[in-house]
This record gives C-alpha cells, structure tokens and sequence, in this order.
C-alpha cells in the first residue's frame, strides 16, 4: 500500500487529514517451479542409460525469460545446486502460467544403490521466489547387470542325417537389457551351441550349416 502525508505548517487548525487514503499496488513478477521428474526405468541395471523427464511451469504473473534447466544425482532425498550436476537443458521464454516438458538421456551410476535425481531451474530477473526452483527427488535403485539369455532351436533337413550330407541349424541369441556382451560374442556362443547340438546328432561340425 502507498500514500502520502503533508507536513504540518505554523498555526495549522487540523493536522489530522495531513495523510492520504492508501493505494493498493499489485506487483507482478515470474515464478519458475520444477516437478517431481519421472524416469522410464526405475531400476536400471548399472551402466544403463535411462531417460530423466521434468517439466518447468511458470506460476508467476508474467513471463519468464529464457533460462537453464540442470539436473542432478543427490545422495539423498533433497535435491539442491550443490549435488552433482548430470547434464543440462534450455528452456524457452515462458509465459504466464505455461510449462516446458523437459527430457535428458544418463547413463546409471557404475554402483549398485540407491540414488536420487531431480532438476533446478536458474532463476531469471526479478522472479518473486526462488525457493521452489529446485524439484522433489525421484528415487532409482541401481541393479545388477541382467543376465544373458542364449536359446538355439534346431531344424534339421532330414530325420536320418547322413553321412555327407549338409544339414541346416537354425538358432538365435538373446540378450537381456542390461547385458553388455558385444554380437560379436553372441555369435561365437550361438556357433558354439551349433557345433554342440551337431555332436548330439553324431554329425561332423563341418556337415552342419547355420540355417538363416
């Protein structure tokens, strides 16, 4: 509220209306808030990459201009500018009451745990509050890599092989997410099955043709 007084002069009769009625004014400013991010995963396996979503919503009255968006791993469930900064995003100039869906790719920690992640957006000039420009915490539980799953099904050309003749086997391998074994290994272990289940057929390795 504003208003205005006059000082009193000599010999003035009333000094009691010296002061003005109050002027209410409305200051009006952005307001930058982050959400509680969301994950695709909650539980990846560790080295994994998952995506970590957030949206910034402008509460205030007028626009925000352009700023940051960073995100960050925390230790434990509070979200602040001192964890550890995982990766950035910009975000545009926002009106009033708009909001931005913001998203990054990470890669989860090396260690089996229990981690926090969440987003703080940089304030911008003049914004009425920054006390809610950091998110809540979203919490991840970093597993063990995934096992490998190999399976080979086999089809043989005939039901009496032969001696000489080719035969084809047909399998295929399966890896889990999670799993870092490279095709090239996959392949070496689906031709090792091959080899084998010709052995149990009592052909020789080199009448057996992987079968596409």
């Amino acid at each position: 509220y504003y208003g205005a007084c006059v000082d009193a002069v000599e010999g003035e009769s009333d000094t009691t209306d010296n002061c003005s009625y109050e002027v209410s004014v409305d200051v009006v400013a952005p307001d930058l808030e982050v959400g509680r991010p969301t994950v695709d995963d909650a539980s990846p396996p560790m080295g994994v990459s998952f995506t970590l979503s957030a949206t910034v919503r402008n509460a205030g009255d007028i626009a925000a201009t352009a700023t940051t968006l960073r995100y960050y791993r925390s230790a434990d469930a509070t979200i602040t500018t001192s964890d550890a900064e995982e990766g950035t995003d910009a975000v545009d100039e926002l009106a009033a009451s708009d909001s931005s869906a913001e998203s990054i790719t990470l890669t989860a920690p090396s260690m089996v745990g229990t981690y926090h992640y969440g987003a703080c957006v940089d304030a911008v000039p003049n914004e009425s509050t920054t006390d809610n420009n950091c998110s809540a915490a979203t919490r991840l539980a970093i597993s063990e890599p995934r096992g490998f799953d190999l399976a080979v099904g086999v089809v043989v050309n005939t039901a009496s092989p032969n001696k000489g003749r080719t035969h084809n086997l047909h399998g295929h391998g399966k890896k889990q997410r999670g799993c870092d074994l490279s095709s090239k290994i996959v392949g070496v272990l689906v031709l090792a099955l091959f080899l084998r289940q010709c052995l149990r057929l009592r052909l020789k390795p080199h009448s057996c043709r992987q079968g596409r």
